[in-house]
């Protein structure tokens, strides 16, 4: 019951400027979806990319846009947390008879990407997965929904590690730009990147798990691991844990500003 009082007030909140909100929502959706223009323009040029087609492409754009967009109505404000722990915002969380995390979820949902970001992108997926040469079977189907579990639970841990960063640096905005810095680089099969790079998305900063290792086992591809269902749900798994415990001791180290 609190939760969807949260999600009315939240939706009472962002529509107060009716006409803002609309126009936010047409003016950040081309913005994401100019990347798919791009896909495109680097397919035609030469004629595929890297052994995939602009389908192919636009699966990885899907299956990140997705879950990033997911991500981003839950968990966008822990990217800002720095804000809080700065100007001492955060201490009313401290005290409030819900969990810290709870509260800072469902008490600034951002519903705007619900249009903006995760409705264009889950129009996107639909089309693509139509026009894709994939044989859907209800394995397939459930690994999509499966892939996307994962990926939106990756995320999301990375948005919360990045905030809680704060609780010991005061500022962790430097983290936030590494991580769209690296979320680039999933525009593209990672083919086109050097050993380095691959394995820091792969190994260091999980993101390749996010839509280019659940893109090859969908589209069949040589390179793809038959074991790619278990490795997310691990990986997925290992970065919640590993998000509660740094949550916990970031708790402990708080320190109020007293502003």
């Amino acid at each position: 019951m609190l939760t969807l009082k949260f999600f009315e007030l939240g939706m009472k909140k962002q529509l107060q400027y009716k006409l803002n909100f609309i126009l936010l929502c047409f003016a950040v959706t081309p913005i994401h979806l100019s990347q798919l223009f791009f896909s495109w323009v680097i397919v035609k040029k030469f004629d595929g990319f890297v052994g995939w087609s602009f389908w192919e492409m636009s699966l990885l754009y899907a299956l990140l846009m997705v879950s990033y967009s997911v991500a981003q109505i839950f968990f966008r404000q822990f990217r800002r947390i720095d804000n809080f722990v700065v100007n001492g915002g955060l201490d009313m969380y401290f005290i409030q008879p819900v969990s810290i995390v709870y509260n800072l979820v469902f008490s600034q949902l951002n519903l705007m990407e619900l249009f903006s970001q995760l409705l264009p992108s889950v129009i996107v997926l639909i089309i693509t997965c139509v026009k894709l040469k994939i044989t859907w079977s209800t394995p397939k189907i459930l690994f999509l929904i499966l892939a996307i579990v994962c990926a939106t639970a990756i995320q999301s841990c990375i948005f919360c590690l990045i905030g809680f960063i704060a609780f010991w640096t005061m500022k962790s905005s430097f983290f936030h730009d590494l991580y769209s810095a690296f979320k680039d680089f999933l525009n593209y099969p990672l083919e086109i990147y050097n050993n380095f790079i691959r394995d820091i998305l792969t190994c260091i900063i999980p993101m390749a798990f996010i839509n280019y290792y659940p893109s090859l086992y969908l589209l069949d591809k040589k390179e793809a691991w038959s074991c790619m269902p278990i490795l997310m749900v691990i990986v997925a798994v290992v970065l919640i844990v590993l998000t509660s415990c740094i949550a916990k001791r970031a708790y402990k180290n708080y320190a109020s500003t007293g502003s």
